[in-house]
């Protein structure tokens, strides 16, 4: 493990979830359709088992406090998340999305209901990852500043 990769690493689990945010985001707008890409489970992403996979390194580094902020943040991401895709998917075996359940429905009292609910999840969304985002630019500025002799301390 070097300096160097650490702050790639961080960087790319910044681009990970924004790219996740913009894909919820097209989709509940309607430009992409691909539901299969947009369904997140904790246990399943990726920067979750990274954060595993280098706790010992990244809570030697940032300290318990930061570490379990980040965490928090992280969890609270994926509790909005969750209940967008609640809202616009049904069940694993019946995936279907918000917009192909209106048939029938009366369309625009249920869209509206629902994109209440949505645009409140995707306010507090978006606050998450502003969250995770400055926790991640502290780290690397924290990375950066740190010699690489004192880096090699923490392996």
């Amino acid at each position: 493990m070097t300096k160097q990769l650490l702050e790639d690493e961080i960087e790319t689990f910044i681009q990970f979830h924004n790219d996740k945010n913009r894909q919820l985001d097209y989709f509940i707008q309607g430009i992409i359709d691909n539901e299969d890409k947009i369904y997140l489970n904790i246990v399943d992403c990726r920067m979750q088992k990274w954060l595993y996979e280098r706790k010992d390194l990244l809570y030697k580094i940032y300290g318990t406090h930061n570490m379990e902020e980040l965490h928090s943040y992280h969890e609270e991401w994926h509790d909005e998340y969750q209940k967008i895709c609640n809202l616009l998917l049904i069940g694993d075996d019946n995936k279907k999305s918000f917009f192909k359940r209106l048939k029938g429905n009366n369309i625009k009292s249920l869209y509206e209901k629902e994109k209440d609910k949505i645009d409140i999840y995707v306010e507090d969304r978006n606050q998450a990852q502003n969250s995770i985002n400055k926790k991640f630019e502290m780290m690397k500025k924290r990375l950066s500043a740190m010699q690489n002799r004192t880096f090699e301390e923490f392996l």
